[in-house]
């Protein structure tokens, strides 16, 4: 599984207004946390997603590039 992979879990799970947790994650991709993380730190420096308390979010910019590969 790559990062591309990981924005589309994101995407796909939490929609433009949910989020995602990083359980939540590891349930569906089948990694651990610590996998998880450094695709999703690459995601965060790329502006792709948002970390809130909450969980992880597709960012505006994530939406449109979200939206104009897979939709």
């Amino acid at each position: 599984m790559n990062r591309i992979d990981i924005l589309y879990e994101i995407y796909h799970r939490a929609g433009c207004r949910g989020f995602i947790t990083l359980y939540q994650l590891e349930t569906e991709t089948g990694l651990s946390g610590s996998a998880l993380r450094s695709l999703l730190e690459d995601l965060k420096s790329e502006l792709l997603i948002y970390e809130h308390p909450e969980g992880f979010q597709v960012s505006s910019e994530g939406m449109h590039y979200c939206k104009t590969r897979w939709i």
